[in-house]
């Protein structure tokens, strides 16, 4: 996901991010998107960190950017269903800038643990009796194969 950072001057310089909202996918998501910076030639040579606030106020570790300007969207993000986000730019020799805040926000997921119904035992059942016929009809090929082989052997043979 592309994020482009431009410096407004409107009495004082502010760092705008576009789009401003993230839609970042699913709830407890990891590891599927990445965020992708441009950082303006003002913050050449800082670090650059991603500061996320979640819904319910607390605040995750920043993140550090890249050496490609970029941050993994992972659990920091996800786990919680929206919250705030914004980039801080320092060169250790004074200057400190930041973006205003964004908004970020995921999509709600269906229960995926401790909710699976066991199969009822007519249900596996069938699987087994499935699973087994299938076993059975790979013997017989494979003796069919092997009587094959030896019927052509006694024919090759003779012939």
């Amino acid at each position: 996901m592309q994020i482009k950072i431009t410096p407004r001057t409107l009495g004082g310089t502010e760092f705008t991010a576009q789009p401003a909202r993230l839609h970042l996918g699913a709830q407890n998501a990891e590891g599927v998107d990445r965020l992708v910076f441009q950082l303006p030639a003002e913050w050449a040579g800082c670090s650059v960190t991603l500061h996320i606030r979640h819904s319910d106020g607390t605040l995750a570790a920043p993140l550090v950017l890249d050496a490609a300007h970029s941050a993994p969207v992972g659990r920091s993000f996800t786990g919680w269903p929206a919250g705030q986000w914004m980039l801080a730019a320092t060169d250790g020799s004074g200057y400190t800038a930041y973006t205003r805040p964004g908004r970020y926000d995921v999509y709600d997921i269906l229960p995926t643990d401790g909710t699976e119904e066991e199969p009822s035992p007519s249900v596996y059942e069938q699987f087994i009796a499935q699973v087994s016929g299938q076993a059975d009809a790979a013997v017989q090929a494979a003796q069919n194969s092997a009587a094959s082989e030896a019927n052509a052997a006694r024919q090759a043979q003779a012939a």
